[in-house]
């Protein structure tokens, strides 16, 4: 008896793993959306499995069913070998994409800062790319700089005049102020518990404060993505069509007339050859939110 079991499970174990692979392929191709040669394929591969087996336990099928369940085993085994290839070449192409869609949406969260910028200098969103480039390789925008911390302790009468004038009298019974201290340190003879005191704004490059800032470089990096060029971020990566503009001025919100920007593209997926759009903005609000999140 157990011989028999032996002896079958020998003739059918290769036959029902194939066919059982064929299956595993065919819902895993379903699920996923694989083009149609690979389901072809994995589709041959089960028939092949199917045959062998039916022949195996010993159905009378007749010389002809032999030789296409030799055919087909033949051509399952290929077939098997060309799915590993393509599932290593379908894996490449998902992993293209997902680095693909970090680096569209990192274009456009690069518009979308340096439009925000544009606007607060100017009052408005760059209503081209050619504006918005100029502003992100030339722009200056205001930064604040805080240094130093105000002194725990009172105001002298000589410093009081400093900041009030000499002929003022008010109590000195509270600690300095950040204010106070302000004017103090940029007088002619700042108290030393005020030297590098700063509380001020400068105007610096908003190219080196955002695309050149060390977080800024490191991310991309670890990103695997390259080097920032301003030219680039214009553009769905690697398909040379440039990210459509549409700046509307004018639009009602809550009852008073905003601007509204909406910056939109679309990307082909290299695995599935399906189109996908990407999106910051909107025509009709002022709202800058993307359409991933």
């Amino acid at each position: 008896m157990n011989n028999n079991l032996s002896a079958i499970f020998s003739k059918i174990s290769l036959p029902v793993i194939i066919t059982a692979l064929g299956l595993a392929l065919i819902i895993i191709g379903q699920s996923a959306g694989q083009n149609d040669m690979f389901m072809i394929s994995t589709g041959l591969l089960t028939l092949a499995g199917l045959v062998m087996l039916f022949f195996s336990v010993g159905s009378n099928i007749g010389k002809i069913a032999i030789v296409l369940g030799g055919i087909l085993g033949i051509a399952g085994f290929f077939t098997f070998f060309y799915i590993g290839s393509d599932i290593v070449s379908i894996d490449n192409a998902r992993k293209y994409d997902e680095r693909m869609d970090e680096l569209v949406k990192q274009n456009l969260t690069d518009i979308k800062s340096s439009q925000i910028a544009f606007k607060e200098v100017n009052g408005s969103y760059a209503k081209d790319w050619t504006s918005l480039k100029d502003f992100i390789v030339n722009g200056k925008i205001k930064i604040a700089v805080k240094n130093g911390g105000v002194p725990n302790r009172r105001l002298t009468p000589e410093e009081r005049a400093i900041i009030y004038g000499a002929g003022d009298k008010r109590a000195l019974d509270y600690n300095m102020t950040e204010a106070e201290a302000m004017v103090l340190a940029k007088s002619s003879n700042p108290p030393a518990d005020l030297a590098g005191f700063v509380r001020d704004t400068i105007l610096t490059s908003y190219y080196e404060t955002t695309f050149g800032a060390a977080s800024y470089i490191s991310r991309r990096t670890k990103m695997g993505f390259p080097e920032f060029n301003v030219d680039s971020i214009f553009y769905v990566p690697n398909s040379g069509t440039q990210f459509t503009l549409t700046v509307t001025d004018s639009v009602e919100f809550q009852g008073v007339k905003v601007q509204a920007l909406y910056v939109w593209g679309e990307r082909i997926m290299k695995s599935t050859g399906k189109s996908v759009l990407y999106s910051i903005g909107s025509t009709s609000s002022p709202a800058l939110s993307s359409n991933w999140d």
